[in-house]
């Protein structure tokens, strides 16, 4: 039996580690919520208490829902992410100019990007035919995506070496899809519950006189990590359309280095043929 690798597409790289992540996040909302009821209402020998202080029954509990959720993040679709990066792009970082607009209009799997890249680039005019040969069926098609996945299994079956680096950058891909999600979940839950303990503490202060500032404290803690995960977040979403171009590129580069073996496998292959009509010409 195989056994799950990191940056494999069978790992747990870009499931579990996701999944785990907002899973602490909404337990440590939940206990800090609850915990005024947990110190006022429960003593040391009830269930709750004594599941909690388990860290075997913590572990199986964290593991299980921790890969449910990852599975539940691994199913979004990276299509909001991709939006928000491209947004990031285009109206605020504005590191590209109007002379790479095709960097903007380009879908997954920018193929009309490369496309500009080969023809203003000083590659050999035989890496650039290639590449037409190979990729430019794609252009403007409806369904550029199974294209794409389509080539991309072609070049996984003829070169079991170039495959596991191409699992390897889809596995970055997919971690970064799920942490996405993860984050903007998690600063969602932090940024309320910031705000619920800094009202607490508030209230008690002007209405009792209150000096413990109990409350105050863990909304300060929560702040700072309000400000980590936003960062975070911002990384993933400044960088996230070119670690998307970065596993493409990892396929076309594949692509022209056995292009023979997938001109043979199309052009000896009816079924191929006829289900893929375009592409190598």
């Amino acid at each position: 039996m195989e056994i799950p690798k990191i940056a494999n597409t069978k790992g747990i790289f870009e499931i579990f580690i996701p999944g785990t992540f907002l899973i602490v996040n909404m337990m440590g909302v939940f206990i800090l919520f609850f915990h005024s009821y947990i110190d006022t209402n429960l003593n040391d020998q009830s269930f709750l208490v004594k599941f909690l202080m388990n860290p075997v029954f913590c572990t199986i509990i964290l593991i299980c829902f921790g890969y449910l959720a990852g599975i539940v993040l691994r199913l979004l679709r990276p299509e909001m992410p991709e939006r928000w990066s491209k947004f990031y792009h285009s109206k605020i970082h504005k590191k590209y100019t109007n002379n790479d607009i095709t960097f903007f209009n380009s879908e997954f799997p920018y193929l009309e990007w490369f496309d500009y890249l080969f023809k203003n680039s000083n590659y050999p005019e035989e890496y650039k035919s290639t590449f037409e040969r190979i990729w430019c069926g794609g252009i403007g098609i409806p369904h550029k995506k199974h294209f794409f996945n389509f080539y991309k299994l072609l070049v996984c079956f003829h070169d079991k070496d170039v495959a596991d680096e191409i699992f390897s950058a889809e596995a970055v891909s997919r971690y970064n899809v799920g942490m996405f999600y993860a984050l903007l979940i998690s600063i969602v839950l932090q940024f309320i519950t910031a705000v619920t303990f800094l009202l607490i503490s508030l209230y008690k202060f002007f209405l009792y006189g209150s000096r413990d500032f109990h409350d105050l404290y863990i909304f300060i803690i929560i702040g700072f990590l309000f400000f980590i995960y936003l960062f975070s977040f911002k990384t993933i979403v400044s960088n996230f359309r070119l670690i998307r171009i970065k596993e493409v590129e990892t396929v076309i580069i594949a692509s022209l280095k056995n292009e023979k073996k997938l001109k043979s496998s199309v052009e000896d292959n009816t079924l191929l043929r006829n289900l893929w009509p375009f592409g190598l010409k």
